[in-house]
């Protein structure tokens, strides 16, 4: 059975539409999306880790995120652990934007 680490980057659509700068989320958006992001860690399986808290043994953990962007993936490599497959962002950017959905 595989286990996940997961990154909730529930901001992802704010990082990919930063294309100048990378992206800091500000400190209120960052409190707000602990606090609203904190239902959603009911998602994960029940044998899955968040990144963020304490994961001693990152080996046979494979890292998720709720979009894998630039941001996401560093946290994943921080803590140890490799990413599953994943598309570009340069993939990530174009399908958020709202011209994807018009065209």
């Amino acid at each position: 059975m595989t286990r996940f680490a997961w990154v909730l980057n529930l901001d992802a659509e704010l990082e990919l539409a930063q294309t100048r700068s990378s992206y800091v989320p500000r400190l209120k958006l960052t409190a707000q999306l602990a606090e609203y992001g904190r239902d959603s860690r009911a998602l994960l399986g029940p044998n899955d880790l968040l990144v963020g808290s304490a994961i001693n043994h990152p080996e046979g953990l494979l890292g998720r995120a709720w979009c894998p962007t630039p941001r996401a993936l560093g946290a994943l490599s921080a803590a140890g652990i490799p990413p599953e497959p994943h598309p570009d962002v340069a993939v990530l950017r174009h399908v958020n934007h709202r011209l994807f959905a018009h065209e």
